[in-house]
């Protein structure tokens, strides 16, 4: 009778590591075929890569020169359509110059800072003050990435998606900051890129500013 206990024990013991196995089984395939394709997986790595300084994954994973790119190409059009005349020089921080029409040029400096605030911001370097058109402007997009930097200023409160169609998605991300004790919502738009990881390519610039270009805001 004992013997018959112990192989039931055994059989029983024999189910549950069965049971365990394919559990982890299931949660690793979950993890890395469901969540790490996930628009939050991916949000979690960009502000990781803000606390961090990595820059490389910053870049590749906010789509800025897009998100320039709809903001300024219809003024550029539209000053097209009125005038062909390009009469503005413009130098940016590699010392490139070109001559632009005026919505050309607030996009050229507007690419050329959103690097530079970038850059100075996650890995903590000055490196606009040998820039003559930038002598002391005030920069909100600067100041507003620069919080995201502050180690504890934000805890997250949800993740939420908006709608999601054809590899696009809008999400509502919600977090406390902890400084000015205040509810802060950080929509952004994301788009799936071929690895199935999910890039920024849009976000609320009226609230949270557009990299300084260079020119009064029009």
């Amino acid at each position: 009778m004992k013997f018959k206990q112990l192989g039931i024990v055994k059989g029983i013991l024999s189910i549950v590591a069965v049971m365990g196995a394919l559990v982890c089984i299931g949660y690793g395939l979950h993890y890395q075929f469901v969540y790490k394709q996930s628009p939050e997986y991916s949000l979690r790595i960009l502000y990781k890569s803000i606390q961090d300084g990595d820059t490389d994954t910053f870049f590749a994973m906010v789509d800025g020169e897009g998100i320039l790119h709809r903001v300024f190409d219809p003024y550029i059009e539209k000053l097209l359509k009125e005038s062909d005349g390009r009469n503005i020089s413009q130098t940016n921080s590699k010392g490139e110059t070109k001559i632009l029409n005026l919505g050309e040029a607030l996009l050229f400096t507007a690419i050329d800072n959103y690097y530079l605030d970038v850059k100075e911001v996650l890995l903590n370097q000055d490196l606009k003050a040998h820039i003559p058109h930038r002598p002391d402007p005030k920069d909100p997009f600067k100041d507003n990435l620069q919080t995201l930097k502050e180690v504890g200023r934000y805890e997250l409160i949800s993740i939420k998606e908006k709608n999601k169609n054809d590899g696009v998605v809008n999400i509502e991300i919600r977090a406390l900051d902890t400084k000015t004790n205040e509810t802060k919502v950080f929509p952004v738009e994301m788009t799936q890129m071929d690895n199935k990881m999910w890039r920024v390519t849009g976000y609320d610039y009226k609230t949270y500013s557009l990299p300084y270009d260079g020119f009064d805001r029009i």
